[in-house]
């Protein structure tokens, strides 16, 4: 599934973005597995402890590049990292506290997020990257 997936994407152009795009496909697609297996509610904690290490370099990273390169929807784009930070983080203090946290639930929050974020959110920026890296004002 991830490469699939992947392979629906726009590159950024970022070989580290890319990168880590790749990276939580993967993680989506480790979840969809463990689902598929039974396994799911094993690797639940793990997969929200993954994701949320993911999101703060992720979005480290993308905002590094969007604010050198002055992104104008620079502000926007925080708030949806924001939203996914403070989601994932609600998931997991749920886990945390012994609650069950549906594993579909958590996948189809993903897929929906990933899918929206990297095709539209993402691809937007995507067209000034590449004309400021091919530049060589990167």
């Amino acid at each position: 599934m991830a490469q699939q997936a992947w392979e629906n994407l726009v590159p950024t152009g970022v070989p580290e973005i890319d990168r880590q795009h790749r990276m939580i496909l993967e993680r989506l697609d480790f979840l969809d597995q463990a689902i598929r297996e039974n396994q799911a509610e094993v690797v639940i904690r793990q997969i929200l402890t993954d994701l949320m290490e993911y999101a703060r370099e992720h979005f480290r990273t993308e905002e590094t590049y969007l604010e050198r390169f002055e992104y104008a929807e620079r502000a926007s784009h925080h708030d949806e990292h924001e939203k996914f930070v403070r989601d994932i983080g609600a998931l997991s203090a749920q886990s945390d506290e012994g609650g069950i946290v549906s594993p579909e639930r958590v996948f189809d929050y993903l897929s929906s997020w990933i899918g929206h974020h990297l095709r539209v959110v993402d691809a937007r920026y995507v067209p000034l990257l590449l004309a400021r890296m091919g530049s060589g004002k990167g």
